[in-house]
């Protein structure tokens, strides 16, 4: 849902930029043109990371220095440009009067910006906190039939000690041996 509205916002805002020479007390053109150079770049960001970095994922997991730099710094633009475009509007005197839809253009692609961000940061940790809220309570039971179910298999299993899992290394899917 949210990379809809963003993607819907996005293609918005790049017509209404193209269509709006107006006059404004706050770079919010260079705002909007920086986010549009930012969403491109996150889109041809694996690409960008094979090609100019030189790093394939699915070769070596562990990325290096230079790719965690790299994703280090477009975090950090990721985080901090809405709280820029926030700065600029808060501060603007002229631009919802002189530039009206450029103005809202900004304003809502910052708005939306910073809810993925809370939703991102705090999303989680409180569908976390609701569902064990829940599941204490008692809203939310596990069924006794798949429980006894359970414990049944794992009952079932056999335990190989440490000294004989070499010789059933064959039949044991998770002896690591």
């Amino acid at each position: 849902m949210r990379i809809y509205t963003c993607v819907g916002v996005t293609i918005w805002a790049i017509f209404v930029v193209e269509k709006n020479d107006t006059v404004c007390d706050r770079p919010l053109r260079t705002f909007l043109f920086v986010y549009f150079f930012g969403v491109v770049y996150a889109i041809l960001k694996p690409i960008i990371t094979r090609v100019l970095l030189c790093y394939n994922p699915s070769n070596d997991p562990e990325r290096p220095l230079r790719v965690k730099i790299h994703d280090t710094l477009f975090t950090a633009f990721c985080f901090v440009w809405p709280i820029v475009g926030a700065v600029w509007l808060g501060s603007s005197n002229t631009c919802s009067d002189t530039a009206p839809t450029l103005f809202a253009v900004s304003t809502v692609i910052v708005v939306v910006l910073i809810v993925a961000w809370v939703m991102t940061l705090l999303g989680p940790p409180l569908l976390l906190g609701i569902l064990m809220l829940i599941i204490r309570r008692g809203h939310i039971r596990v069924a006794k039939v798949r429980q006894r179910k359970v414990d049944k298999v794992i009952s079932t299993l056999r335990i190989v000690p440490a000294g004989e899992a070499s010789k059933v290394a064959g039949e044991c899917s998770v002896c690591l041996t």
